[in-house]
């Protein structure tokens, strides 16, 4: 559970972390049962809640998820953590035992759930966010097209109607426009004032 917290948070650098304190506080427990230094303290069970805990702290802190996801898991994450430590001091028949059990149950049933719920959430933004930047792309392709009639040189606009070249070309730059003629058609439509 830390190490998928330490990786939701962004800590990339830090995976070696989890593989030590995996190998190393199993064996200072072992040491510290072995040497009876605190022979009545169930000290697995608190390092185990202990790093439950933090693993909570670290959900719950993970900018990157969608915020409600994020406290519902780190809270069932802590809920769990908290009755995994609390149930193998309670007496196996009775009652608070078997309701400590289902709450962590319950709990961790909760921590997947939240945790699927936040990487759907993610994913699913990350879609509509594909899907936005793909439709103003397109947008900003197809709208620098403008439809001309092949005969009458007419103008479609936004709206969809239909204006003179010029009148069109006026409004979209700002400029007025006046007519001339070029040599080239000056030479073929009117010859006879060359």
């Amino acid at each position: 559970m830390l190490s998928g917290a330490l990786e939701l948070r962004g800590r990339h650098e830090t995976w070696w972390y989890v593989p030590i304190a995996a190998l190393s506080v199993p064996t200072l427990i072992l040491l510290i049962t072995r040497l009876g230094v605190s022979p009545g303290l169930p000290f697995s069970l608190v390092v185990m809640t202990g790093i439950v805990l933090a693993a909570a702290w670290q959900v719950a802190n993970a900018a990157r998820l969608p915020s409600q996801e994020r406290y519902v898991t780190a809270a069932a994450i802590a809920i769990h953590g908290l009755a995994a430590g609390v149930s193998p001091r309670l007496d196996d028949a009775g009652v608070l035992f078997s309701t400590v059990t289902l709450v962590g149950w319950t709990a961790q049933l909760m921590v997947g759930f939240g945790m699927l719920a936040a990487f759907f959430r993610i994913g699913n933004e990350r879609d509509i966010a594909e899907a936005r930047a793909i439709g103003a792309s397109l947008t900003a392709a197809l709208g620098s097209f403008v439809a001309v009639c092949m005969h009458c040189k007419s103008v479609r606009d936004d709206s969809h109607a239909w204006q003179q070249l010029e009148y069109f070309a006026a409004k979209k730059s700002g400029t007025a426009i006046s007519h001339g003629l070029c040599p080239r058609c000056e030479e073929q439509h009117y010859p006879e004032y060359r």
